[in-house]
């Protein structure tokens, strides 16, 4: 099978359409190319045009693509466009596009939290949070990590309220070896405290995201570590941790409001699917933690492996 993966350069949207893309070539032979949309403005002038107007795409056409696969508004407008010039492929998004652009698509893969949204019965495909890698494999209990977010829409990040359920959490478990990741949009005084803590506890590590190795330690640490805690902000990431053994644990962030997203995470929390730190105020300035665990006895999601199954089976 030749399959186009066109990219947006978000990260979050390419590791879910990476996860996917390894599930496909378990299944079925596959040829991948990827192409990166460079221009959203010309896409649209094209998309509106009825392609007389075209970007640069004969190349693509020639090479008789079974499937087009991308996620994210800049990677959808390029589909779109694609689909008048690949007429034989069979065009599939990972999250839902853009109302006028739907028509343009085969097949929509849409999160559940996504499903009020107006799409052909026929073409609609769905699928539980996000989509990660599965492993299924033994971790290690001397081994936990934490994944730290930051400013977001859904949730208050409170520096000093998740630096306290942190040293809660390595109090309870001091023999455990912490490593701690950070992202992009984790502000800098957070990272400063970070670098505080790697300092005053031997067993906590540090793992940057502008390290050069911080993406392949991230992906070891997650199929190995046998606590992960998260911060729910960080959607995408409680969806990886969920995908591989070992406890998931949600930091405690007040959300801003009553959104899908938050929804979705409380959700989580209240079917046990999820463990979670609980927080209460004694007094002014005095706040007590507590560890509620997660059910042990919920497997490992495979949201990636069902979804590769149903593309499979509609596009063959």
């Amino acid at each position: 099978m030749k399959i186009l993966w066109v990219k947006d350069g978000k990260l979050g949207h390419e590791k879910q359409v990476e996860a996917l893309l390894k599930e496909i070539s378990k299944d079925t032979d596959t040829i991948i190319t990827e192409t990166l949309t460079k221009s959203f403005i010309l896409e649209v002038i094209e998309f509106v045009s009825f392609g007389f107007i075209q970007t640069d795409k004969e190349n693509l056409k020639e090479q008789n693509f079974d499937l087009i696969i991308g996620a994210g508004n800049k990677s959808f407008i390029r589909m779109a466009n694609l689909a008048i010039i690949c007429r034989n492929a069979k065009i599939v998004s990972i999250l839902c596009p853009n109302y006028f652009l739907r028509s343009r698509f085969d097949h929509i893969c849409i999160p559940i939290h996504d499903n009020h949204k107006k799409i052909d019965s026929n073409k609609k495909i769905t699928f539980e949070g996000s989509l990660s890698s599965v492993f299924d494999i033994d971790t290690n209990p001397d081994v936990s990590m934490i994944a730290i977010g930051g400013n977001n829409k859904h949730f208050d990040f409170d520096i000093d309220s998740l630096l306290k359920q942190i040293n809660y959490i390595v109090s309870l478990y001091p023999s455990i070896n912490w490593h701690i990741f950070n992202s992009r949009r984790t502000p800098e005084d957070m990272n400063i405290q970070i670098s505080k803590l790697t300092k005053s506890h031997k067993n906590i590590y540090f793992i940057d995201v502008d390290d050069s190795n911080s993406l392949d330690l991230f992906k070891k640490y997650i199929k190995e570590a046998s606590m992960k805690l998260v911060t729910p902000d960080s959607v995408n990431m409680v969806y990886e941790c969920l995908s591989s053994r070992g406890e998931t644990i949600l930091l405690n962030m007040p959300s801003k409001k009553n959104n899908k997203i938050v929804l979705n995470i409380n959700a989580l929390k209240k079917d046990k699917r999820v463990g979670y730190i609980s927080t209460s105020n004694l007094s002014e300035g005095i706040t007590t933690h507590k560890l509620e665990k997660q059910n042990k006895y919920f497997d490992v999601l495979r949201e990636v492996e069902k979804l590769s199954y149903s593309i499979l089976k509609r596009i063959n």
